[in-house]
């Protein structure tokens, strides 16, 4: 495993977090943050071995575009800061749709704040396993959908979300597809101490 250390990234012109392509098990424990055009963090084919981003504050914010996991057919992708922001606007936050068949996309640790305009909040269409653990994982969309998942199996861990709200969606606020008999998802009412919002 590769410690890639803890030092702060921020001010990318593009992408801030880009992973191309390889193999190697590696942990970043550092915060990332991005408000400018471009994705937070863009993981593609990556093939096999564990990525962990494991303390730190994620934030995209702005015209940023969030996280998006493609073409990673093997291997673990762990987003397991206890900060999450993703704040996108007119783009999605999270975007799992790519040819992720065989792989498995965490979100652990809670704090998972996705808020989004007319974009969707998390998708997950590429196939694969996703799990979303942990308190306070809100997700708020004004006009777009705020989950889709298709094609993709919920993990034993379940998609754990202290509050859904989609107002203005031209389509399902939830879609659920061809998830999988694994695992399910969990709003509001199923957390205990957690209140209900769709």
């Amino acid at each position: 495993t590769v410690d890639l250390g803890s030092g702060a990234l921020s001010g990318a012109t593009g992408t801030a977090f880009l992973v191309s392509g390889g193999t190697v098990s590696s942990t970043y424990s550092g915060s990332i943050s991005k408000s400018n055009a471009g994705f937070l963090i863009d993981i593609d084919k990556h093939e096999s071995g564990t990525m962990t981003f494991q303390t730190g504050t994620l934030s995209s914010t702005g015209t940023s575009s969030g996280l998006r996991v493609q073409n990673s057919n093997s291997g673990a992708i762990n987003f397991n800061n206890p900060t999450k922001t993703l704040n996108t606007g007119a783009n999605s936050a999270v975007t799992l749709n790519t040819n992720n068949a065989g792989g498995t996309m965490n979100f652990g640790g809670g704090g998972l704040d996705i808020d989004t305009t007319s974009a969707t909040g998390f998708s997950a269409t590429g196939g694969g396993t996703v799990n979303v653990t942990g308190s306070n994982n809100t997700i708020n969309s004004t006009a777009g959908a705020a989950i889709i998942v298709a094609n993709t199996t919920i993990g034993a861990s379940d998609l754990n979300f202290r509050s859904v709200s989609s107002t203005n969606a031209a389509a399902d606020a939830i879609s659920l597809s061809s998830t999988g008999t694994t695992g399910g998802l969990k709003v509001g009412a199923e957390l205990p101490g957690t209140p209900l919002s769709r």
